[in-house]
């Protein structure tokens, strides 16, 4: 049998937990303001998300859920070269289905060597990986089922805003 007290401390202790699930985002105004909302930070404030116990999540750039799921899983990485129309085909077509993806480009032969490591095998471009699964040369339907089984919508759910990342080159540069 329960006291009344035990009743009282129970029941102030979930309303304690459940208040803080209605403010699922927080940001600063530049005057130093705080706000907790339950709609995103207008533009040019600095905040962003809420997780369940209330720590700021990371700036996923307004990815959706579902496809932040798929590129956590499944992880996409162009390889490119220069002037390779091929390449610039491949960019829209992951532009187009929506997919957020790193483009690593290949220019120099420590590019070269590390394309390898990476476990490809010739150097033929444009190539991919979705995960552990690698594609050399653009071909709309393999990608398609690539990233099919990997989860990716088939249609655009980005936000339009969304761009990706520049390429950078696939061997780091050394420090100088």
């Amino acid at each position: 049998m329960r006291t009344p007290d035990r009743t009282l401390a129970l029941a102030l202790a979930l309303c304690a937990l459940a208040a803080p699930a209605a403010a699922q985002y927080k940001w600063v105004a530049p005057n130093g303001a705080i706000t907790y909302s339950d709609q995103p930070p207008p533009p040019g404030m600095t905040g962003g998300a809420l997780g369940p116990a209330g720590v700021a999540l990371p700036d996923e750039g307004g990815i959706p859920v579902a496809l932040r799921d798929a590129s956590s899983k499944y992880p996409v990485v162009l390889y490119t070269a220069a002037d390779c129309t091929p390449c610039q085909e491949a960019r829209t077509h992951l532009s187009k289905r929506g997919v957020p993806y790193a483009e690593k480009s290949i220019s120099t032969s420590k590019d070269v060597e590390a394309f390898k490591r990476v476990g490809f095998t010739e150097n033929s471009f444009p190539a991919i990986t979705v995960g552990r699964e690698k594609l050399i040369g653009f071909e709309a339907e393999g990608w398609n089922r690539l990233l099919d089984a990997a989860g990716y919508p088939k249609t655009s759910v980005l936000p339009a805003s969304w761009r990706p990342p520049a390429a950078q080159p696939l061997a780091a540069p050394k420090p100088a």
